[in-house]
């Protein structure tokens, strides 16, 4: 457990223990406090929008549902927030005790089009999916690597409810991703990510949907979208990475109610001749500025929580336009 989790773990404990009327009391001073008052607010919309559907950007050329098409019905079409069913959807189930020890001893077996579900373990592998899969967890399973943890290398794979964690710094000179995607369409859904040693999240030449995930604690940026690559970023939380929340390089990005926060440079970085649209963000206490935007893009803005980052909100050159519709700055 790291330190702000086991400091709010102290603050819930006593919380827990104090009467009825103290914990009104208690209540009533956050109250009090306007900056608190409006964390609490930024909250509540967050939590409130993960379960509205968003739009698509036109590069897909579709709904949501239907991005993912294999051979038969997707497990996509069920609602995010709808646990998923178990039973009569897998092809294959991997289980540190049973007929797939592995995930990768799955993946080699696996045909297009399959829903491979992988029960609680730790799997301590680097998987490559190069074949049109369905990659769902069941519990809490753990995907751990000293290289890049997931590699796209197949046209669509659907990717849920993992936690990602790439573990390279031990290993010298080595960088490696969470998630790494140089072609195709991938779909990360409900995933929780880090890397010690790079991005969380590199998608390049490739495009992808980043929907209800948590990509935090990277050596470099939470999320790298480069060279002609589309991602649309929706219901996320991208916070404590080393560098910038996001990164946009010669991409184009759609993101949508996340949560960009406590990032050590800046919450979002657009340049090199991009179009990128932000909507219904929180962008807040980044360590430089919350939007940087440089070098012939093309950016919209529009109703985002841009507040409390350390050096303001905008950083944009005279060679590219932003459009700015009611922002909290």
């Amino acid at each position: 457990m790291d330190t702000p989790t086991a400091t709010a773990e102290v603050f819930v404990i006593a919380f827990r223990s104090l009467s009825k009327i103290e914990k009104q009391a208690f209540f009533s001073k956050l109250l009090e406090d306007k900056e608190i008052y409006q964390d609490l607010i930024d909250i509540a919309l967050i939590e409130q929008r993960r379960n509205e559907r968003g739009t698509l950007p036109s590069l897909f050329n579709c709904r949501y549902d239907d991005l993912w098409i294999p051979p038969t019905p997707s497990i996509i079409s069920n609602p995010i927030s709808q646990p998923i069913s178990t039973s009569q959807i897998a092809d294959l189930i991997v289980s540190p005790n049973g007929n797939y020890p592995t995930i990768n001893s799955a993946l080699k077996v696996a045909r297009n089009g399959d829903k491979i579900l992988v029960k609680t373990g730790l799997y301590k592998e680097k998987l490559v999916i190069n074949k049109n899969i369905e990659l769902i967890a069941d519990g809490l399973p753990i995907i751990e690597s000293g290289q890049d943890c997931i590699t796209m290398d197949t046209d669509h794979a659907l990717i849920k409810g993992f936690t990602i964690q790439s573990k390279a710094r031990y290993r010298k000179n080595k960088i490696a991703y969470g998630v790494f995607a140089y072609q195709g369409k991938l779909i990360l859904d409900s995933c929780d990510i880090t890397s010690d040693s790079a991005s969380c999240i590199n998608i390049s030449n490739s495009h992808a949907i980043i929907r209800h995930c948590n990509i935090h604690n990277s050596e470099q940026e939470g999320i790298c979208i480069s060279s002609q690559s589309t991602a649309f970023i929706q219901y996320c939380k991208i916070y404590s990475n080393r560098s910038s929340g996001i990164s946009i390089y010669r991409a184009d990005a759609q993101i949508e109610d996340c949560e960009i926060f406590g990032n050590l440079y800046r919450g979002i970085q657009i340049y090199e001749e991009g179009n990128t649209t932000v909507r219904r963000c929180i962008i807040k206490h980044n360590s430089y500025s919350a939007i940087y935007v440089y070098n012939n893009n093309k950016v919209i803005v529009e109703d985002c929580d841009l507040r409390k980052n350390e050096n303001g909100t905008w950083d944009i050159d005279e060679t590219s336009q932003v459009q700015k519709c009611n922002n909290q700055e």
